[in-house]
Formats: structure tokens, C-alpha cells, sequence
């Protein structure tokens, strides 16, 4: 199953908006998960083309190029060949990933430079904070959470990422 949104809170921008993908599938079982009914997989009836054209439509429609994948999980493993698919195919676009999956992971699965964004980490509800986004910074749904570049680099502290001027 896709989900296809367009938000402001999700993309790593000051100012940008950006067309989610939520995608059924997730082992990480998060106590007061957010999208709970995401976590059973259910299988993908749109070819993977389709999507990618879904995908750009929802872009054009909402004047972005910013595309979060998310979900459920975008990596988890019967989503990561449409994922590996995407970013493969999504080259004018800057892409983020949310996944509950550690770096480690990430590097295994992905080869570095595919996405602009990778946010790691399972949902604690016991280091719960509340998601926002403002002119100077954006804070995800736990402070475990990390943000890294394309390089693999650790740019956010405490589930906080910094904008730079």
C-alpha cells in the first residue's frame, strides 16, 4: 500500500514543502506508533513506474521537489527494492528517508549520495517530544532521532536539526 501527502512539517527545510510517501511495512513495533495501521505490509498494486509518476505529479501539483519517504518503513525490507527503485529514478528531486532502522543499516542497504537526507531511529515513547518545524530548526517525534547528509554525516542533536543560514 502507498499513501501519497504533501506537508511542511516532514522535509528538513526552513521553508520547503514536501510530497510524503508513506509505504505499509515495519518491523520496529514503536510503543504509540504513529501510523500503526502502516505496519502490517501490504503488497504494492501500482508498478513501481506508476509510483514514480505518482510521485512527480504530486511534486508538480504542490510547485516541490522535495520528496520524504517514509511509512510503516521505506526501508524495511520488502519496501527496499521500490525504495532503491526511487531514488534511483528521482535524480531532480532532493529526497529524505524516515526510517526507524540505525546508520548501520543504512549504509548496508544504500549507497551513499542516493537521497539529501536520512532520518534514523525508532519512535521511544518515553523520549517523546513534539514534531515541529520553525524558521531555524526542525524537532522529530523523539530525541534519539537522527539526522544524517548524503555523506553519512550526524547533523542533528538530540532529535534537533539546525537549519544554517
Amino acid at each position: 500500500m502507498i499513501i501519497y501527502d504533501f506537508n511542511f512539517l516532514d522535509f528538513p527545510s526552513p521553508e520547503d514543502g514536501s510530497v510524503s510517501v508513506f509505504m505499509s511495512g515495519c518491523i520496529h513495533n514503536c510503543k504509540d506508533c504513529q501510523n500503526p495501521d502502516l505496519q502490517r505490509f501490504e503488497d504494492i498494486v501500482d508498478s513501481y513506474e506508476d509510483i514514480l509518476n505518482n510521485i512527480k505529479i504530486f511534486c508538480t501539483r504542490n510547485n516541490t521537489n522535495k520528496v520524504v519517504l517514509s511509512g510503516g518503513d521505506c526501508l524495511f525490507p520488502k519496501n527496499l527494492p521500490l525504495t532503491q527503485y526511487l531514488l534511483e529514478n528521482l535524480n531532480d528531486y532532493e529526497v529524505c528517508l524516515y526510517t526507524g532502522y540505525n546508520i548501520d543499516y543504512v549504509k548496508s542497504v544504500l549507497k551513499q549520495n542516493s537521497f539529501k537526507y536520512v532520518k534514523c531511529g525508532k519512535f521511544i515513547k518515553e523520549l517523546y517530544q513534539e514534531s515541529e518545524k520553525t524558521d531555524t530548526y526542525i524537532k522529530f517525534a523523539s530525541s534519539n532521532q537522527e539526522l544524517y547528509d548524503s555523506n553519512f554525516n550526524l547533523i542533528s542533536t538530540n532529535g534537533i536539526f539546525n537549519f544554517k543560514e
